[in-house]
């Protein structure tokens, strides 16, 4: 219920065969937040072998194919 009311349902649930380590990577380090420069700008921040990464919630969505 938390995650429909925070609009992150669709993302949590999302599932594909991809590598399970670089998954893990991902759900131990994401978080979500706002651009330092927009905040009204949504953001995701990840890391993945040491480097972050980050893009607009609505990018990451459509990336994905969810719609935001």
């Amino acid at each position: 219920q938390v995650c429909q009311d925070r609009h992150v349902k669709d993302i949590m649930g999302f599932q594909h065969d991809w590598n399970k380590d670089v998954i893990a990577q991902f759900y131990a380090t994401v978080y979500f937040g706002h651009d330092p420069k927009n905040e009204n700008k949504r953001t995701i921040h990840w890391m993945t072998e040491g480097q972050h990464y980050s893009c607009s919630f609505p990018s990451f969505c459509r990336y994905l194919g969810i719609d935001a």
